[in-house]
């Protein structure tokens, strides 16, 4: 569409799935099962579509849209304030984008007047950044509360957001997920402030409200956040590569059925005052827990329970009862099915791979590419890359890699998942011997790779240690200096599966006391003093994904076990590395150390298999004393108990040092060009030129492929101040109706050159504006004025 009203017209895909009258079960066209029945008829035409990256906003990209959508501004320091509007709700995706063969139908993050995509948009921003984002929630209101329930499925039209991963404030307007919560037709204004010391890498932004976190991520409602690495940190080889972010994103029908049937569950509980008596149509079945699985599995129809009350709960979770016969889950790659990403062969490709799921893993392999891993969870190795075969993400994990691989065309896949708890993935061997395309099960297919060969050759990357921040250095040598050890029991004493009791919910077992806890947000279970290395002892991790918010963790232990089993096992954890979510089903013990950084206030530990968090495995801790204080062995403040540095290089704010390598040079990629060295942008801009051969006309601007002054497209990631390759500098080359059409162009000269400052829509990849032509104007075959 060509406009926004176009967009908000009355037959848009947002509008199409509400709810009429409350007391009529709505079956709109049984959107889901039409949607996923392509499942059934094995997706026999669905895949060969071109891979497309989500959909950005950063401080470039805004500037270029309406400001509805989102704004920037920047100090004299050069830090930016990027402000965005996105809106909750349910997206219709077009069969197009997708590859299938019917639309689908799904929950996101999208900007005002977008037809919707899953995932919502990529956040990019830099360190020493404020990213603002205006959360609108336009589900439609419940017909019977469930607000009241603590521990289980509830709350499915109440939205907030969470920033995963980043090192950031846990208190409002900032990550907090215990008291924000926005409601249906609400708003609510986030504040996210980057630290100047933020490491870049890739993180992702959710819904965390408790009871609803589960469901809304599975359905879609989710996107990556993108901070851009310091400028020199990374050695130019793998600074200046081609990057893709890849959202692996797995539906699992199974998991959002048992949330429907849950919150049904919980539902009729509040609004029967507890005495949660249901009657279902399936076959005679009747009695208090009868609406469940075996009467689900077929269709919301054998499932429409008697009476008013029961009938609304029904109807509020009729999406995610809904489930295609045949189809369990179905994996995703930025929305898409199984999308071709074409690269140039023998040529290394940097992939930020997020894995967004309510309960499973991804075990991600590239036969016959070269894979190395630069980062996890938004933090590079120790020594970067590494060599691997296969990687291992729970839900909420993610990976930077780097693939080169010669011409051909090869999948990156994963091994095939399974439902159960503290299931181990198969060994890449037992996939390794089918060829492309005799995979068993559709879902192991993430996406296909043609490597087109362009003459690259083939070279070496080099080995490397980037210099860190002093929130992220060593602490492997601490132990003696650890201010508090905690334990957290990961499932510990739970009851039946999922702990389905509505009193109680599930719950990360304390083993100091001997008991289980579930989550209570009026309950702090843990205080960490700020500013300290804390040791966190953690059992079975093998089943539950361990997370905790605002600040990450250091794996202290190496892999012991024999390494033969399970590819992933040999490469992927290492003593050293740092998570913010961690999962090893092989390890069921795991010591990790934290540095309680700079951040005070309440915030929470969960498990990431979200259903467990949803039905209460989660508990609150909170970071006490004084804000701002910093852990002295890491960033220099001298006391008594101070012996020495940790790390002398680490750094404080922006002033990153390069990488330090291993070996030399010789025999390894050669940079393209010469390392970005972007100056600190001009508090005014520079008087007009007569002339704009390659010039930015209205610095400060952002380069157009993220490297000033070498005339490419791309990324818009970096400042540039006058006389480099920016986004502004046009060209007349055309009267229509008396009046001058500009189109961009890195050779406008001319008396009148001034006419091209301002030209800032766009449109089909050229910046347009109409303006009156002088009187003396004059046009030439190349047209400069």
């Amino acid at each position: 569409p060509s406009s926004t009203q176009e967009l908000r017209s009355s037959d848009s895909p947002l509008t199409q799935r509400s709810y009429k009258k409350p007391s009529v079960m709505v079956r709109p066209d049984n959107v889901r099962m039409r949607s996923m029945l392509f499942l059934v008829q094995f997706l026999s035409t669905c895949s060969g579509i071109d891979f497309k990256r989500p959909d950005e906003l950063s401080c470039a990209s805004v500037k270029k849209m309406s400001d509805t959508v989102g704004t920037c501004s920047c100090d004299e320091s050069g830090n930016c304030t990027l402000s965005v509007t996105l809106e909750f709700g349910n997206v219709t995706i077009a069969k197009e984008s997708t590859g299938l063969e019917e639309d689908l139908q799904m929950l996101g993050f999208n900007v005002p007047g977008s037809p919707g995509r899953s995932p919502g948009p990529t956040l990019r921003v830099r360190a020493g950044d404020t990213l603002r984002i205006l959360l609108k929630n336009n589900m439609q209101p419940e017909q019977v509360s469930t607000a009241t329930v603590t521990n289980n499925y509830h709350g499915f039209d109440t939205v907030n957001l969470h920033t995963h991963g980043l090192h950031i404030s846990p208190n409002i307007p900032g990550d907090d997920i215990i008291d924000t919560a926005v409601g249906p037709g609400e708003s609510y204004q986030y504040t996210f402030r980057i630290p100047e010391d933020h490491m870049g890498g890739t993180f992702w932004y959710h819904p965390h409200h408790h009871g609803a976190t589960s469901a809304q991520v599975n359905d879609g409602a989710a996107g990556m956040i993108i901070v851009e690495d310091a400028a020199n940190q990374l050695p130019v080889e793998v600074a200046r590569l081609t990057e893709h972010i890849v959202v692996a994103h797995r539906i699992d029908f199974q998991d959002l059925q048992e949330m429907g049937t849950g919150y049904v569950k919980a539902c009729i509980k509040m609004a029967t005052n507890g005495s949660g008596n249901v009657s279902c149509i399936d076959n005679g079945a009747s009695g208090k827990n009868s609406c469940d699985m075996n009467c689900v599995k077929n269709g919301i129809k054998k499932c429409k329970a008697l009476g008013g009350y029961e009938a609304n709960c029904t109807q509020q979770a009729e999406i995610w009862l809904q489930r295609p016969e045949g189809a369990d889950r179905l994996l995703l790659a930025n929305g898409q099915y199984r999308p071709t990403l074409t690269i140039d062969a023998n040529t290394w490709v940097r992939l930020r791979l997020g894995f967004i799921s309510s309960a499973q893993w991804l075990a991600p392999a590239l036969l016959g590419c070269q894979m190395q891993l630069l980062a996890k969870d938004g933090i590079f190795l120790p020594s970067a890359p590494r060599v691997f075969l296969q990687g291992l993400l729970a839900s909420g994990n993610r990976a930077d890699l780097l693939i080169n691989c010669p011409a051909g065309t090869f999948t990156f896949m994963s091994s095939p998942t399974i439902n159960g708890i503290g299931g181990i993935p198969p060994n890449l061997n037992e996939v390794s011997g089918r060829k492309n395309g005799e995979y068993s099960a559709a879902q192991e297919v993430l996406l296909s790779i043609t490597a087109v060969d362009k003459g690259a050759m083939q070279c070496v990357l080099p080995v490397f240690e980037v210099n860190r921040p002093c929130y992220l250095v060593n602490l492997r040598g601490q132990e003696q200096e650890v201010a508090k050890s905690v334990k957290f029991v990961m499932g510990g004493n739970q009851g039946p599966s999922y702990c389905g009791d509505l009193e109680t919910g599930c719950g990360i077992g304390n083993a100091t006391k001997g008991n289980t806890l579930y989550f209570d947000a009026n309950h702090v279970q843990y205080t960490l003093p700020v500013g300290k290395v804390v040791g966190i002892d953690l059992t079975f991790v093998a089943s539950h994904p361990f997370h905790i918010h605002i600040n990450p963790f250091q794996l202290k232990t190496a892999y012991l076990k024999d390494k033969s089993e399970h590819e992933w096992e040999n490469e992927w954890f290492k003593s050293g590395d740092w998570h913010d979510t961690l999962f090893n089903p092989d390890i069921n013990e795991q010591r990790v150390l934290m540095q309680t950084d700079y951040f005070t206030g309440p915030t929470v530990v969960h498990c990431h298999r979200l259903m467990h968090e949803d039905n209460g495995m989660m508990v609150t801790v909170n970071f006490t004393g004084v804000e701002g204080t910093r852990y002295p062995p890491a960033y220099g403040y001298m006391t008594e108990d101070t012996k020495s540095l940790i790390d002398p290089t680490c750094y404080k704010g922006l002033e990153v040092k390069p990488a330090n390598f291993t070996g030399t040079r010789v025999g390894k990629c050669a940079p393209a060009s010469p390392p970005p060295s972007p100056p600190t942008p001009p508090q005014t801009p520079p008087q007009l030129p007569q002339s704009c051969p390659n010039t930015c006309l209205g610095a400060p601007e952002k380069a157009n492929n993220g490297v000033c002054d070498d005339g490419g497209p791309g990324a818009e990631n970096s400042f540039c101040a006058f006389g480099t390759d920016c986004d502004d500098c046009t060209k007349v080359t055309e009267e229509v109706g008396g009046k001058v059409v500009e189109r961009q162009h890195p050779g406008c000269t001319g008396p009148h050159a001034d006419l091209i400052v301002d030209s800032d829509v766009l449109k089909d990849s050229v910046f347009i504006k109409t303006v009156e032509a002088p009187e003396d104007a004059c046009f030439v075959e190349e047209g400069c004025l």
